[in-house]
């Protein structure tokens, strides 16, 4: 078995919720801590690792470190049994950069290294997290890297493409209305609810989704409250769509005397730099995909490529 695979199996085993990814810290923390490399912990388990070797030039890359709360039932020797698993690759991803950092003092290396281990991919706010740190502000980055296995893709080969993920842009509605009896005169925040999903379309190039309704209520009772949390994925703009969603409420308004709520924010849309790609063997597609990373925010700040990982079987 190569380091890459034990990385990957120990990983697996043992995956962690967004930002509590305290167990993972510390095997990676061990791991690095034996190399030459100047190593900064971003509270409250991220690891940023710097591989200075005096180059013009210093080239960071991203690896996520959290998982998904789902109940691993794979049946595989080295499955989690802690409630959660690593269903989006984020094991793999954490292996193959540690692999390379332990690799990178025995090579001919032409640039600066950055090695990001970054916590909560999954749950917003790890790529901010990392983004805003002082000691990552000051390494003068010129350009970052990221990849993401992609089970839709051939296997052992990677592809990209200029706008590779979409923007996502999660919307809370907050709906109030006025608690009676069923016999009285109350405003039902249920029913206003689903009015105000069934007026929603979307374009062929967009989705929209409500994941959660909630409301608390008695069946006696009048519900005097609703909150739907929905997401929509563009390609272009969310403006037009947000008006829309915010015209949609006012009319409701004016015509049941609820209160409606919206707060939403945004993923930004994944754009690549394709020169970064040179002579690589990348193949560039033609469209994205409507899956959203977090590592999108690095794609405004630097030039950035982010690539997919075939793994299809």
């Amino acid at each position: 078995m190569n380091r890459v695979e034990e990385h990957f199996i120990n990983l697996h085993q043992n995956p962690e919720p967004s930002f509590k990814e305290f167990e993972t810290h510390k095997y990676l923390f061990e791991k690095l801590s034996k190399l030459n490399c100047q190593l900064h912990q971003l509270h409250p388990t991220g690891i940023i690792a710097f591989f200075d070797f005096n180059k013009a030039k210093t080239y960071a890359i991203r690896a996520e470190m959290d998982a998904l709360p789902i109940e691993e039932k794979t049946n595989l020797k080295y499955a989690s049994k802690n409630g959660f698993m690593h269903a989006c690759g984020h094991d793999a991803h954490m292996s193959i950069l540690l692999g390379l950092c332990e690799n990178l003092n025995s090579k001919i290396v032409s640039v600066n290294v950055v090695a990001i281990f970054q916590p909560s991919e999954e749950v917003y706010g790890g790529a901010l997290k990392v983004l805003n740190d002082n000691y990552f502000q000051n390494l003068k980055i010129d350009a970052i890297f990221g990849m993401h296995l992609f089970p839709k893709l051939k296997y052992n080969n990677f592809f990209t493409s200029e706008y590779l993920m979409a923007s996502a842009t999660e919307i809370d509605i907050i709906i109030k209305g006025k608690k009676t009896h069923i016999t009285e005169d109350g405003i039902d925040a249920i029913k206003i609810a689903n009015e105000f999903l069934s007026q929603i379309t979307v374009k062929k190039d967009e989705i929209f989704n409500c994941g959660v309704f909630k409301a608390n209520g008695q069946r006696n009772i009048i519900c005097d409250n609703a909150l739907l949390e929905c997401t929509y994925r563009t390609f272009g703009s969310n403006l037009e769509f947000l008006e829309t969603i915010k015209t949609i409420a006012k009319k409701i308004e004016s015509k049941t005397r609820a209160t409606i709520s919206i707060n939403h924010r945004s993923i930004p849309l994944l754009k690549n730099d394709l020169k970064l790609v040179g002579d690589m063997d990348i193949t560039i597609l033609n469209s994205g995909f409507f899956q959203t990373d977090d590592f999108a925010y690095y794609t405004k700040k630097y030039n950035a490529l982010y690539s997919l990982l075939g793994c299809g079987n």
